[in-house]
């Protein structure tokens, strides 16, 4: 900007702008060349959503830290700050925006002047919260300040102090949820983040290599419970997700046992169900978690693994028949129901397993054994 910089002119320019923008980028743009100064807008997390230089990109991940470092200091959030990166270099001004009072990102203003950098930047920053606004982008964070990062504390193993529980009222009974993208999309998860937050206050979020991790709190009650079990349902529809849901858990201490089993959980399910419950594939789990120290010592192993391997090679269903039998708790009706079968050919097909097999299938202990070898010789599937 030339010496000549006029405060009002600039704000008189950039709100005649407003009318004939098409979006932040198209908003920015025009601001930075009149100004002739460097502007980037984040999201609330420091990842940048647009910038009208590329030269003052490089470090990407430059931004993020300089947040970050504005979060230690969250009763500063909304107060414009000036600093250098380097000496050698311009000013910046850095402060939130807001769209309907929630913050949901930041502005960054380099110029040669300290001065008009800060001036302009409470300018911009409000022309982009009204932009954001008017095209209902409103795909970032938008949690508040103190709850992003009591999040972030909980899923990265930091303390947080039972003063920063009271806060932002981090009690039990919790829920924890895992969301996992189909088809991933850049903007998506945002959008899933604000509509729970929306919908449940006391929600704590987290996203990590490309899962969103949700963490209920003070489920106080039944309806609750089922209230928010149908909201996750229909998110998981709408935004094409896959979910996995814990049972309540009173303290926070059991969190990661709870974030290993829905882990673990999506992992078996494989995408077969939209959404899956923590204890639907309990043994799975569990047989994966004992699968490399029990290794071939398994019941029935060889015999199993040859029925297995036959059936890939005759084209017969040995193997599943018995597994869905087993599962179902020896019924052979539902089983035949389940495989689209008739009663008979489930008769046939069971008396044949008998005999290879050599043992009763039917003898509770027999069953249960049978069952758990299967299961186990399926998850070294899985891992190798």
């Amino acid at each position: 900007m030339s010496k000549s910089f006029n405060i009002s002119f600039c704000y008189r320019k950039v709100f005649e702008m407003l009318n004939k923008v098409s979006s932040v980028q198209d908003l920015v743009n025009r601001i930075a060349e009149f100004t002739e100064m460097g502007i980037v807008v984040t999201d609330i997390s420091g990842k940048i959503m647009v910038a009208s230089d590329e030269n003052i990109i490089e470090d990407v991940k430059l931004f993020e830290r300089i947040v970050m470092e504005i979060y230690q200091k969250p009763e500063n959030l909304s107060e414009i700050q000036v600093a250098t990166i380097r000496e050698d270099e311009n000013p910046f001004a850095v402060s939130s925006f807001q769209v309907k009072g929630n913050e949901e990102g930041f502005v960054f203003i380099f110029a040669e002047d300290e001065e008009e950098a800060f001036q302009m930047n409470d300018i911009v920053r409000q022309a982009v919260g009204l932009v954001v606004e008017r095209f209902g982008r409103r795909i970032h964070f938008h949690a508040s300040t103190q709850r992003r990062l009591t999040a972030k504390a909980i899923f990265e193993h930091k303390e947080i102090s039972r003063e920063q529980r009271e806060e932002v009222h981090l009690v039990g009974p919790f829920m924890l949820v895992i969301l996992q993208q189909s088809d991933p999309m850049a903007d998506q998860m945002q959008r899933v983040e604000n509509d729970i937050i929306d919908y449940y206050k006391h929600t704590f979020v987290h996203v990590s290599k490309g899962k969103m991790y949700v963490l209920f709190s003070d489920v106080h009650s039944a309806e609750l419970e089922v209230t928010l079990h149908k909201k996750i349902s229909e998110l998981c529809e709408t935004y094409n997700l896959y979910c996995a849901v814990s049972s309540l858990f009173q303290e926070l201490g059991h969190l990661e046992n709870k974030k290993y089993m829905l882990t673990e959980t999506l992992n078996i399910a494989k995408k077969e169900k939209r959404s899956i419950q923590e204890y639907d594939l309990y043994m799975d789990v569990v047989c994966s978690c004992a699968v490399d120290k029990i290794g071939s010592s398994r019941y029935m192993e060889e015999k199993l693994q040859k029925m297995f391997e036959d059936d890939k090679i005759k084209g017969t269903e040995f193997y599943r028949s018995l597994k869905e039998y087993l599962l179902l708790r020896n019924n052979v009706s539902m089983t035949a129901k389940k495989l689209f079968i008739h009663r008979n050919t489930m008769i046939y097909r069971l008396s044949k397993v008998s005999e290879i097999l050599g043992v009763d299938i039917n003898e509770p202990f027999i069953a249960n054994n049978l069952l758990v070898s299967m299961i186990l010789q399926e998850a070294e599937r899985r891992n190798s």
